[in-house]
């Protein structure tokens, strides 16, 4: 318990760092927090950290690193890291592109309430990425996105319905 607290503390002093709250911004200053949080066993430090090394923020951009952070994230029960696991297989991004994977975990992410994850499975299901074709699932889970306060969704709801 102790070390799951620790963990919690510093994915919440990493978020200080890097959006400069209460304190001077610097995202290089999250990488260390982040990664004692992601060891910590708090999944949303394996997130961000794993977000750092996708976008080169505070790190060097590490596609692969983002995507085991990505999937450790995942394991933790964090719906975000599913989701972005699953974009980064769609995009093979860091791991083997693989659509089936991709529609799977963004699934996860979708069900755990992230609407990001419902955003790209819909995106799956206009296309055909991963699963079946399927305009009227799609139109379903952009519009749980844009519920969920996604612009993405918004957007992708809107164009569809046009």
């Amino acid at each position: 318990m102790q070390r799951r607290r620790l963990g919690e503390a510093c994915f919440l002093l990493g978020v200080m760092d890097e959006t400069g709250s209460g304190v001077p911004k610097d995202p290089s200053q999250a990488i260390p927090l982040y990664r004692r949080s992601c060891d910590g066993g708090d999944g949303r430090g394996c997130t961000s950290l794993g977000i750092a090394y996708e976008t080169g923020n505070g790190v060097p951009k590490q596609e692969a690193m983002a995507g085991i952070l990505f999937h450790k994230a995942c394991d933790n029960g964090i719906p975000r890291g599913c989701s972005l696991l699953g974009l980064a297989y769609h995009q093979g991004a860091g791991v083997a592109k693989d659509d089936s994977q991709a529609a799977l975990l963004t699934r996860k992410g979708c069900a755990g309430g992230d609407p990001l994850g419902c955003n790209l499975l819909g995106v799956g299901y206009e296309f055909g990425y991963g699963v079946p074709k399927n305009m009227q699932q799609a139109v379903a889970l952009y519009r749980q996105s844009c519920t969920a306060g996604f612009d993405g969704g918004c957007k992708n709801l809107s164009r569809v319905q046009r």
